[in-house]
Order: structure tokens, then C-alpha cells, then sequence
């Protein structure tokens, strides 16, 4: 399949010139809607098994000028060649921040791989992004009925997997969109009992008893499978601001340091003293700078990440807030956190076109989280928002 895609990107580049390019588009959209046709799950699987393949094309001499084609052609093509990831309801999944068509990522990441020496560790990684890409897609398709409704489901089975996919882009130089904001906070959907989440985090206790154990968190008995359970769905129904923290942390630009899955944020967060013996509340302010910074270098340590924002709690007014949120759209940070007063709730939201979108984790008594990508100012307003606020690299002061 990929060579018959392969050959109609070859023979619209021999007609030369312009034409040429505009011809070499014009194949890749032709092989890429047989790509998409002969079903996502096969495709990323003949892509993964192509590496060899692109290895031998790479010293082609119309490599560079395919390549140069189908970028002077993106427009177009993006309007031909819907991305898989871009799914068909703005409420369930917004534009991308950074836009791509799988297809295409596929063979620049290999081409940048190759021009970089191609490492075993970048090959391991490039192969783990394309069975995670994979994944995506047949996950996906599995919930067309749910996409089109823009009702929940969960790309990756728990929140390890959703950080692995993200580190593993990060590694690899990818850039992070709205959509992989969009699949993370599905790993976290907030119920009233026994949801997927709540299950995550009652193994996570099984799994690591003696630690919890050592927490002393009141009500909770680690040799009671009932008070595990109990626990997990009383924390997931209330974890919104940890939430927050969580995928503020993973969806930044930091690789070291950041928590491999919300249980071991949440170890962290005890033996850092961030969390009261409730095993619930903070022992920082979620409306202060300080508080929020406290948590930020008590999960990877100081030194690494600066918060920055607007919060009620450091004098600035709720009407000021709401002013000022988009200024910090235009300071490099995908993600970033906020907290309603009128809810008590906190949510993450990232950059869809440039404005922020929310993707919130859902308040626990909803069948379904608020819309993903929804504008924040549906439900920011200029007298209920305590605070707003971005993860930034540590300058060097």
C-alpha cells in the first residue's frame, strides 16, 4: 500500500516544474485517501513496517523537493486531507494547536530521524510513537458513534499510558497539540463511583500499600479493599485542582522530574506535605502564586518551572483576571490551569487557535465532561475566576 502511495507521489514529481509539485501533492492526497481507506489500524502498521523502506528512498535525489512540495501544498492539501486526529464534532475534539496529518508526520519524522543519525534510541522511540499513533486511530474508530456525539471515551487505558505517549513525543522533538491535551484529560474523567480513573488509582494503592500505609490518611485502611475503593472514588470525585497540576506538569516542556502517572504525582504530593491528612485537601492556596508554584517544585522539584498568572488571592481583582487570560496565550505555554469561585472547581485548558480552550477532567455528577475545546470564557467570568495561570521554563536568574 505505501509503495503504491509512494509511486503516485513519484510519477506526479516526474512531470517537472510546478506541475511537477502540484503533481506530487496531488499523489500524496491520492495515496493518502487510499492510506486512510484501507483502514487506520493497517495503515500505521504498513507505515511502522516501512522504516527500512524510507531508509533506501532517503538518498533519492527528489526527496528534499517532494518533501518542499507537499509543504508549499499544505493549505491545500489540509483542506483535501482531513488529520485522524481532528475528530468530526468541535465539541469532542478542537483544530489541533499545531496542526498535522498523521501520514505526513510519519514520514518527516523518520526523514528528521535519518538526518540525525538515526540512534537506537530514537528508532525505539519513532517505533513506540507509531504504536502508540496506532492505537489512536483504532481507539478512535471504535468510538465513532461517541465521537460524533462528543460523549466520553478514553484514548489510552490509564494515565501511565497517556504520560508515555506524551514523553515520548517530547523526546522525540514533536510538538504537543490540543488533541494530546484532549486525550490526557480523558484518562482523567471525575464519576461519582467506580470509574476508570477511581480504578487506576485503587490499583495504584494495592500495588503500593506500604507507602500509603505510611501516609496515615484518615478513613483509609490499606488492608480493606472496600476502604481502597472507597478512597479512590471519594479523591477522583474531588481531584479536580490535582488534576490540574497534573497535566499542567506532563503537558509541559519538561522531560525530567515529571511524574509517570497520576499515582505517582499523588506519592509525591504526600512527601512533599502538599496534601492535609484528609488525603484530600491542599495545604497550599489554589488561588495564590506561591501556592501553586509550591506544588509545582514539590512534584519536580525547584528550579524547573515557573508559574505564571493572574490570582485573587495576590490582590488582582476577578474582573482583572478575566482581562488579562489571553495575554498569557502568547507566551510559548500549551497548557495552562485556572479555578472557578462559583464551583470550586479547577480545569485545565490549552491553546486551540490561538485562545484558550478548556479540557476539564468533568465534574463528578456529569454523564460527560464539559465540552473539549469549548471557549474558557463560557464558563470564566469576570466575577467568578480566582485564578489563571501557565508553566514556564525556569530562566536563569
Amino acid at each position: 500500500m505505501l509503495g503504491g502511495w509512494w509511486q503516485s507521489i513519484k510519477e506526479g514529481y516526474g512531470e517537472g516544474g510546478i506541475n511537477g509539485v502540484a503533481g506530487a501533492i496531488a499523489g500524496l492526497a491520492t495515496g493518502y485517501a487510499d492510506f486512510v481507506g484501507a483502514g487506520l489500524s493497517n495503515g500505521y502498521k504498513e507505515a511502522k513496517d516501512s522504516w527500512s523502506f524510507m531508509g533506501a528512498i532517503g538518498g533519492f535525489g527528489f526527496m528534499d523537493s517532494i518533501i518542499k512540495g507537499v509543504k508549499d501544498g499544505w493549505s491545500w492539501v489540509a483542506e483535501t486531507v482531513k488529520g485522524l486526529f481532528t475528530n468530526t464534532t468541535s465539541q469532542q475534539a478542537p483544530e489541533p494547536a499545531s496542526e498535522t496529518i498523521p501520514a505526513l508526520s510519519i514520514l518527516e519524522l523518520r526523514r528528521r530521524l535519518k538526518e540525525k543519525g538515526n540512534s537506537e534510541n530514537e528508532e525505539v522511540l519513532a517505533n513506540k510513537l507509531l504504536d502508540y499513533m496506532e492505537k489512536i486511530a483504532e481507539r478512535q474508530s471504535a468510538n465513532k458513534d461517541k465521537v460524533e456525539n462528543g460523549e466520553w471515551y478514553s484514548a489510552f487505558d490509564n494515565t501511565k499510558e497517556a504520560f508515555d505517549y506524551i514523553q515520548t513525543k517530547k523526546l522525540l522533538g514533536e510538538p504537543l497539540t490540543a488533541d494530546d491535551a484532549r486525550m490526557l484529560a480523558q484518562t482523567m474523567k471525575q464519576r461519582t463511583a467506580n470509574g476508570e480513573f477511581a480504578k487506576e488509582f485503587a490499583d495504584y494503592i494495592r500495588d503500593n500499600s506500604d507507602k500509603f500505609d505510611g501516609f496515615k490518611i484518615e478513613g483509609l485502611d490499606v488492608k480493606d479493599d472496600k476502604s481502597i475503593i472507597e478512597f479512590a472514588n471519594h479523591l477522583s470525585k474531588t481531584s479536580c485542582f490535582i488534576n490540574t497540576i497534573f497535566m499542567n506538569i506532563v503537558l509541559s516542556p519538561v522531560t525530567e522530574g515529571v511524574p509517570q502517572s497520576f499515582g505517582d504525582m499523588y506519592v509525591k504530593a504526600q512527601e512533599s506535605k502538599l496534601i492535609g491528612e484528609n488525603g484530600i485537601n491542599s495545604t497550599q492556596s489554589m488561588n495564590t502564586e506561591k501556592g501553586v508554584q509550591a506544588w509545582i517544585d514539590g512534584i519536580i522539584g525547584a528550579g524547573k518551572l515557573d508559574v505564571e498568572g493572574y490570582f485573587k488571592g495576590d490582590g488582582t481583582k476577578e474582573s482583572d483576571i478575566m482581562n488579562k487570560i489571553q495575554d498569557l496565550a502568547g507566551k510559548g505555554a500549551l497548557a495552562s490551569g485556572g479555578r472557578i469561585d462559583a464551583i470550586t472547581h479547577s480545569m485545565m485548558q490549552a491553546l486551540v487557535n490561538g485562545t484558550w480552550g478548556i479540557f476539564d477532567t468533568g465534574k463528578y455528577s456529569f454523564v460527560n465532561p464539559r465540552p473539549y475545546g469549548e471557549a474558557f470564557d463560557k464558563y470564566y467570568g469576570r466575577n467568578n475566576t480566582s485564578s489563571f495561570w501557565i508553566l514556564t521554563i525556569q530562566k536563569i536568574k
